[in-house]
């Protein structure tokens, strides 16, 4: 799942990016190009934030590969060359 996200984020708490649930929105997973305490790009699960300073700018594309319930975060200035964010176990 890919998507180019455009925001001029300045206030803790503003995010674009891309959110995926469980059916009953019990559990979300967020990738995020956003705010805290400065730009950031980050993915966030079960209240566990990984974060990196967003030294792209306001255009950042984002990208999370699937294979089964592990989730592989990437992001890119250019949506060609990508950077990997991280892993996460979203298997509860």
């Amino acid at each position: 799942l890919t998507t180019k996200v455009e925001i001029n984020a300045t206030a803790n708490g503003q995010q674009a990016g891309i959110r995926m649930t469980s059916g009953n929105d019990d559990v979300t997973f967020t990738l995020y190009s956003g705010y805290n305490n400065g730009k950031k790009i980050g993915m966030s699960f079960e209240g566990v934030a990984t974060e990196v300073n967003n030294a792209i700018g306001n255009v950042v594309w984002l990208r999370v590969e699937r294979a089964l319930h592990i989730l592989t975060c990437y992001y890119s200035a250019d949506g060609l060359s990508w950077t990997q964010l991280g892993t996460k176990d979203v298997s509860n």
